[in-house]
């Protein structure tokens, strides 16, 4: 179970990633980028790597959640230990059944958000999203609004890490 959900939650968020990342690509244009020649070389495996690369990243983040497998059982399964946690104010068992669930999903978190920050770079870059030279750096609109989403995201973290 364990897997399945984790995995899915990966799949789905490099997918939507990639699919939105090449949805809000510009029109290409008469221009010729120094991309061009790889954008050809990956158009005709484009449908399979749309498919392949989500399904890869799910399998190896269910592993890596489902080795986590005792952690999640004692959470769903905790009692109360009955003594109270003098700084905190928090029942002692929060900190031997729920802490380390909470780390776990913290941390698969971070990977993907990171792993689907990159990845929305990486494609932006090749599309003509992201370009420049020199100087000069230019963003188009789309690939500005995703990686704001995407940063968002991270910027939660780090929010809910220094007000804890």
């Amino acid at each position: 179970m364990v897997f399945a959900v984790f995995g899915i939650v990966a799949a789905a968020a490099v997918f939507f990633t990639l699919w939105i990342a090449k949805r809000v690509r510009p029109a290409a244009g008469g221009r010729r980028g120094a991309f061009d020649q790889y954008r050809e070389q990956i158009e005709p495996v484009e449908r399979g790597i749309m498919v392949a690369l989500p399904l890869f990243v799910g399998v190896i983040a269910g592993f890596a959640m489902a080795a986590r497998w005792q952690d999640v059982l004692a959470w769903l399964n905790h009692t109360s230990f009955g003594e109270v946690d003098p700084e905190y104010g928090l029942d002692l068992s929060f900190f031997v059944f729920t802490l380390p669930v909470l780390q776990a999903i913290v941390g698969f978190w971070l990977v993907i958000t990171i792993l689907c920050t990159l990845l929305a770079a990486f494609v932006h870059l090749l599309y003509g999203g992201i370009s420049g030279g020199g100087r000069e750096f230019v963003a188009s609109g789309g690939a500005r609004i995703q990686a704001r989403r995407l940063g968002h995201a991270r910027h939660v973290r780090h929010r809910r890490e220094l007000l804890a």
